[in-house]
């Protein structure tokens, strides 16, 4: 005990160069993805096979009042105004179709009010073909209302509601 006589001793070094240049690339990657979906004027909205939210973007917050953290892997169907019903009868579209496009559908805000919604969804598979979940592209219809009554007065707005005027050219 305490003598090395007789016993080896192996030192190991480990070069982690390329672990942490792939790491850092990943970490670029992720935060490039996060921008262009947090840039989209549609709220975007990811679900898993189990029907949990894994996606909601800046935009979806701004229409529903929920932070991403608030409804992170909460069931999607909590928050239709049909429920399960019609969360089941988006999905089995979804599953016919591949992409339902302009599906008018109303969600429930976190006032508790119910928001009329223009949506687009599509099956979200991984490389191999295998399920994932689900991705919705959603639009507020109050505010596409907005903007057509706008326009209609002769008004135009951009989406954050700042009123755009023309100037006349000479």
């Amino acid at each position: 005990e305490g003598s090395l006589e007789g016993q080896h001793v192996m030192e190991l070094y480990i070069d982690t160069t390329d672990f942490e240049k792939a790491r850092r690339s990943l970490a670029r990657t992720k935060e490039f993805v996060r921008n262009i979906l947090n840039s989209s004027v549609s709220g975007i909205i990811a679900t898993d096979r189990e029907g949990r939210v894994t996606l909601f973007n800046r935009t979806a917050e701004k229409i529903f009042g929920f932070s991403e953290d608030e409804i992170i892997g909460k069931r999607i169907s909590d928050y239709y105004e049909g429920g399960a019903t019609e969360a089941l009868r988006v999905m089995r579209r979804i599953l016919a179709n591949k992409v339902v496009s302009g599906y008018a559908i109303t969600f429930r805000e976190k006032s508790g009010a119910y928001v009329p919604l223009k949506a687009s969804f599509s099956l979200l598979k991984d490389e191999q073909g295998a399920l994932l979940g689900s991705i919705c592209f959603c639009r507020d219809m109050r505010t596409e209302e907005a903007d057509r009554k706008s326009v209609v007065e002769g008004k135009s707005v951009d989406r954050g509601g700042r009123r755009i005027i023309k100037k006349k050219r000479r």
